[in-house]
């Protein structure tokens, strides 16, 4: 490496000297580049040749393994190309020559140098017929050994699903109410069959002598629906091709359809029922739309079936092939779309099944789509939440056909929908039906979206949640770790809300206890302020106002005064009509309680001036406070409803503080006064001796403001 260091500053110290010679500029890097090419120069190891490239000729020595040890038997010039063998040695070539082989093979590295035409050789007809033959039966071959792998492995996943007929027992025949149902046979029936100790739908299919017959094409959608499962789909369990049982066997759900749910009035449903229908509906069809199916396209009411469980499965999905051969040949009772010729509507028979299905697709548009499956969600929505039928219109005794034709036409310029009976139905469910039923697709939301609203709309909803858990646990096996999560979370959610209302009822420290399964002991504290006001002249104000307006006026006063509060080391101990009573000390105890009742009174004053009554906006309202500080006991009264109450005779005496006040004034007795003078921070007046009811003489003071702050002159 020395050497080869010393040889590159050799060579361009060589190169710099002849540029300054020439009076070319040192710092021209390509200048100086083309000085090093095509140059020989001796080096430390012998001459130095650099290409045209500015690369280095080396030179070699080649060594042969001989007589048991390496010995130097050629030398390699890279400056002239030159080889020389080393005298005395003797060197076998490879294919036993006695030359070297050639730089490069004869016709190059790539034949470049011997292109070779199949019409010039006269090997050429072998070839191409030998081509001709070969690479057909080549791609025969691959071609069926592909085609045969995939049949077998659609064979295998088909055969998963099949059933054998000696396994199945049918039970009864009756009428299809349920409609839990896959469109084969002539029947209009809904077959029950036991197949290994359990009860399924049995659907039949077409028989073409002694086996059914089913296309490669259903055969795979088969497989492919007998492999969905979800909580909240009837699933398909498979199929049997053998007579005498030809059919395809499905969930059965003992409770019927959702319809024959809605329409018994023995079943009450409570909000909260109706919520956990309504998430079953939706949390299925989201499921759908996200599978290979991507939408139902025939979802309603009727086959919406009910488990044992109260559970909600959607049935009736896939094998579109199926029904599309059954409408045609079979004459299903059922009608495809609506045929729009000079003004005149031509309807297919039966137009009660159509009552869910969309506008554009009644208008002949797409036969299937998530969007139409929103559209007849939202009729479902309808139907749970005022159970008085498929497309209710108040007063009105329109026919299925006539109803369907207003719904396609829009013949007046706006969509034609069932009545909403805001009264019967939770706020913001109306909405969302209205946008789930638009008149453009579009503006209709996705499954996603309609569950997130739900959730929303029914978040008070929760009363029973524990028990929903309890009776779904069972059949919701396969996702119970998910399922115990999202129930927990919502327990967890309710009894924080319910901590949070026992502890705006109870001081925080007693809410514990009282949470924990402990008892709450009265306590004794030798030091605390009690505050206490009302508002002068309420009486007169009531007599002369509403009750909703002396509500108003007391919840707006007292919400201010509550944000207050909330500044200071404080515990509201109640309201009792206009008096509002504060203590602090108790139950944290505070050695600086006198300073915070009284910075908190100040502060109340302060916002009483700005404070204006709704109903007498130029009346201003005349606060009067007492404050009083001493010993006091405290404790938790009663069980239901429970107070923490205050007891003492220092309660009584704060209360005749704000008695004897005065308004837009705060009044205050010995005690808090030499409280408040500790604390050098106060500005308090002498009122005098003064007779005070119960409790004789008692000098008292007026609280003026806090030094620095704002005096009591501010307020009068």
């Amino acid at each position: 490496m020395a050497a080869i260091a010393y040889d590159t500053v050799h060579i361009y110290a060589h190169a710099l000297n002849e540029t300054l010679a020439f009076g070319e500029d040192p710092y021209d890097g390509r200048r100086l580049a083309e000085r090093v090419r095509n140059r020989t120069f001796e080096g430390v190891q012998g001459w130095v040749t650099l290409d045209n490239n500015g690369d280095r000729e080396t030179n070699y020595m080649m060594y042969s393994f001989q007589d048991g040890k390496m010995k130097a038997v050629g030398y390699y010039f890279g400056h002239s190309g030159e080889y020389e063998d080393v005298p005395g040695t003797m060197i076998t070539w490879p294919a036993g020559g006695l030359t070297p082989p050639p730089d490069a093979p004869y016709c190059g590295f790539d034949e470049e140098k011997c292109p070779f035409d199949l019409r010039h050789s006269r090997y050429g007809p072998i070839y191409t017929l030998g081509l001709a033959l070969i690479l057909p039966i080549i791609f025969l071959l691959v071609g069926y050994t592909i085609y045969h792998r995939h049949t077998v492995e659609k064979k295998v996943a088909f055969k998963t699903c099949q059933l054998r007929s000696q396994d199945i027992t049918p039970i009864r025949t009756r009428p299809a109410t349920s409609r839990n149902s896959l469109p084969s046979g002539e029947e209009n029936s809904c077959r029950l069959a036991e197949y290994k100790n359990t009860v399924y739908v049995m659907k039949e299919l077409r028989v073409d002598g002694n086996r059914a017959t089913i296309r490669r094409g259903i055969q795979k959608e088969l497989t492919q629906l007998c492999e969905l499962n979800h909580p909240n789909l009837a699933r398909i369990y498979g199929a049997c091709l053998e007579v005498p049982n030809c059919c395809v066997l499905i969930d059965h759900c003992s409770k019927g359809s959702l319809q024959d749910i809605l329409k018994n009035e023995s079943i009450k449903l409570d909000w909260t029922f109706r919520w956990s229908l309504i998430m079953d509906i939706v949390k299925g069809l989201e499921y759908l739309h996200n599978s290979f199916l991507k939408c139902h396209g025939s979802l309603k009411s009727t086959n919406c079936v009910v488990d044992s469980r109260f559970v909600v499965k959607i049935t009736d999905f896939g094998l579109w092939m199926l029904r599309k051969k059954k409408r045609i040949s079979m004459e299903e009772p059922k009608f495809d779309a609506l045929h729009l010729n000079n003004n005149a509507v031509t309807l297919l028979k039966h137009a009660q099944d159509q009552l869910w299905t969309a506008p554009e697709i009644l208008r002949g548009g797409t036969e299937r789509s998530q969007k139409a499956d929103v559209y007849s969600f939202a009729l479902i929505l309808h139907e749970i939440a005022f159970r008085k039928g498929v497309f209710y219109q108040e007063g009105s005794q329109l026919s299925p056909k006539d109803i369907i034709t207003r719904v396609a036409l829009s013949l007046s310029g706006v969509p034609f929908r069932p009545t909403i009976l805001e009264k019967d139905c939770p706020a913001g469910l109306s909405g969302l039906i209205k946008q789930c039923w638009a008149e453009t697709p579009e503006d209709r939301p996705d499954c996603k979206v309609i569950g997130a609203a739900v959730r929303r709309i029914s978040g008070m909803k929760s009363e029973n949640i524990l028990d929903n858990l309890l009776a779904r646990m069972e059949h919701y096996a396969d996702n119970l770790e998910s399922l115990v999560q999202e129930k927990t979370a919502q327990v967890l959610d309710e009894k924080k809300r319910a901590e949070d209302l026992l502890e705006r009822l109870l001081p925080r420290t007693v809410a514990n206890q009282l949470k924990h399964g402990g008892t709450v002991h009265p306590e004794s504290f030798d030091s605390v302020t009690v505050f206490f006001s009302d508002i002068v002249g309420f009486t007169a104000m009531s007599a002369d106002s509403s009750p909703m307006e002396v509500v108003d006026m007391l919840n707006d006063l007292y919400t201010c005064f509550d944000d207050i509060i909330g500044n200071y080391d404080v515990y509201k101990v109640e309201t009792i009509g206009d008096a509002y009573v504060v203590v602090s000390g108790l139950p944290e105890r505070n050695s600086n309680h006198a300073a915070e009742i009284a910075r908190m009174a100040l502060e109340m004053l302060r916002a009483v001036q700005t404070f204006r009554i709704r109903h007498r906006t130029s009346e201003q309202l005349k606060l009067r406070i007492g404050i009083h500080t001493g010993p006091c006991a405290a404790g938790v009264v009663g069980r239901k409803m429970p107070r923490y109450c205050l007891f003492g005779d220092t309660v009584n005496t704060a209360s005749r503080m704000e008695t004897y006040g005065m308004a837009l004034r705060i009044h205050v007795s010995e005690t808090t006064y030499q409280a408040l003078c500790l604390t050098e921070r106060f500005l308090l007046e002498a009122r005098g001796e003064l007779e005070i009811k119960g409790k004789g003489s008692q000098r008292t003071y007026w609280l003026l403001g806090e030094k620095g702050g704002i005096a009591k002159e501010s307020f009068v």
